[in-house]
């Protein structure tokens, strides 16, 4: 991402997060990052306007959006609502 953009700041605090998530989460989900720059039309198939932005999905299909930095424990508590 060009440091430049709106929401990169926020990106650099969300990503060690999310690391921190993955690693709690262990084999009970699969934690991705995607970079929206890179990977333009995914982010607009699931209709990212904002980031960060965390996907939930189930079965293959989103489930739930969560827009902004959250709490390592929301982020664990969203994803394990779905588990």
């Amino acid at each position: 991402m060009i440091s430049g953009q709106p929401g990169v700041a926020l990106v650099k605090v969300v990503g060690p997060i999310v690391d921190e998530v993955a690693d709690e989460m262990g084999d009970e989900a699969n934690i991705c990052k995607l970079n929206v720059d890179q990977n333009q039309k995914t982010a607009k198939k699931y209709g990212i306007q904002s980031i960060p932005t965390l996907l939930i999905f189930k079965d293959g299909n989103p489930v739930q959006k969560l827009v902004g930095v959250k709490p390592k424990h929301a982020m664990i508590k969203s994803i394990k609502s779905y588990l």
